[in-house]
């Protein structure tokens, strides 16, 4: 799930991030699941490092890690204790490891391998990207993504997940770690 953020800097045409470059953003997820009345909403922030990779922080309400450092997944619970995610626990989350480690390498085709573009088209707020999972490892997760974006950054990401729930996203812009320039 956290690595479509990654997925929109494809198609926004993100440059392969050079060694030692690092942006970061912050963010609004709302998840709405089938069994749950009230969406749950959460405050985040996310840092994408070309030689580290990604980490994916929830801030509020609970705090939450998930790092991707080339091979290893690894998330850090509420209650501080950390661990490797097994890739028998969630098979898709290897593919998406690999489709991310492609995104930061700047290899379109790595990932094209795990998603396909649907369905393109302007709105008011920007432009909109449809993508469905090319891969039936990322099919196990979700039927579709959407993104908004506009020339400047992505603005939101929309995930369709398998199970009947969505997640949505409300980025703060990208800027660069060192300088907190806006990219």
């Amino acid at each position: 799930m956290i690595v479509m953020l990654l997925l929109a800097g494809v198609t926004l045409d993100l440059p392969a991030l050079p060694d030692g470059e690092c942006l970061e953003a912050g963010f609004t997820q709302t998840r709405t699941l089938p069994a749950l009345s009230r969406p749950l909403t959460l405050k985040g922030r996310l840092r994408i490092e070309r030689d580290n990779g990604l980490d994916w922080r929830i801030l509020a309400p609970y705090q939450y890690r998930f790092a991707v450092r080339g091979a290893t997944i690894t998330e850090t619970l509420p209650d501080g204790t950390s661990r490797v995610v097994d890739d028998a626990e969630a098979p898709w989350l290897r593919g998406m490891s690999e489709m991310f480690s492609a995104m930061l390498r700047g290899d379109e085709a790595g990932f094209t391998e795990w998603f396909e573009v649907i369905d393109t088209g302007s709105t008011e707020d920007g432009q909109r990207i449809r993508l469905a999972p090319a891969n039936e490892l990322v099919a196990q997760a979700m039927t579709a993504i959407e993104i908004l974006h506009d020339d400047a950054h992505l603005r939101a990401l929309r995930i369709e997940e398998a199970g009947g729930g969505t997640t949505a996203f409300a980025f703060d812009p990208l800027v660069h770690c060192e300088t907190g320039e806006t990219r």
